[in-house]
């Protein structure tokens, strides 16, 4: 569905008016005439995205999204040294075995 020429995909109606009730439709405008046309669609979408979560928490918007990606992602890193730490404790276990064998 195209309700404008960067905004043609299924929830394009949705990001749209997401859009200009956060920024504006002409500072939506004005921020894409800027740009290259083979980035405009993406910055539509870029710009949809920090509206719907703006919308969704006006203190924070994005920001909030990316800390908690960030704490996942550290989390997801702790847990790959745990489990490389199990592995090496595992690795030599069996190492000892097969020697005293």
């Amino acid at each position: 569905m195209c309700v404008s020429p960067y905004f043609c995909y299924d929830q394009a109606a949705a990001h749209l008016a997401a859009a200009h009730k956060v920024f504006v439709a002409s500072n939506v405008s004005k921020l894409l005439v800027h740009l290259p046309l083979h980035k405009r669609g993406v910055a539509a979408i870029t710009i949809s995205y920090e509206a719907l979560a703006t919308m969704r928490d006006p203190i924070y918007g994005c920001v909030a999204l990316i800390f908690a990606l960030q704490q996942r992602v550290s989390m997801v890193f702790l847990k790959v040294a745990s489990l490389q730490e199990e592995m090496e404790i595992l690795g030599n276990q069996m190492a000892s075995l097969t020697v005293g064998n």
